[in-house]
């Protein structure tokens, strides 16, 4: 995700953002119609040995919002990479 933001244009990063995001979305459709969309019921428990578990320990278990904020926290902290270089690197623009 954070790749689209290489190109310069808000055009071409909205779009591809929105593409991305149907096309994301569609992979979930038939699950959502047939009724079998239980993903709000999953739970990870936290493997012992892990960073995580040495900051959590044993009795976490990660949810479906755990699992959003992590992937937000990966997203922005690729954001910030891809800006910093993007200003730090010519980019031909086409």
């Amino acid at each position: 995700v954070a790749v689209l933001l290489l190109s310069r244009r808000p055009g071409t990063v909205l779009r591809a953002g929105a593409t991305a995001l149907v096309l994301g979305l569609l992979g979930y459709l038939p699950f959502a119609i047939t009724g079998t969309f239980a993903m709000s019921e999953m739970r990870w428990p936290v493997s012992p040995g892990t960073w995580a578990w040495l900051i959590v320990g044993d009795e976490f278990t990660s949810t479906w919002a755990s699992r959003v904020g992590q992937a937000a926290g990966a997203v922005l902290l690729a954001a910030l990479v891809v800006l910093s270089l993007r200003r730090r690197m010519p980019m031909p623009s086409a």
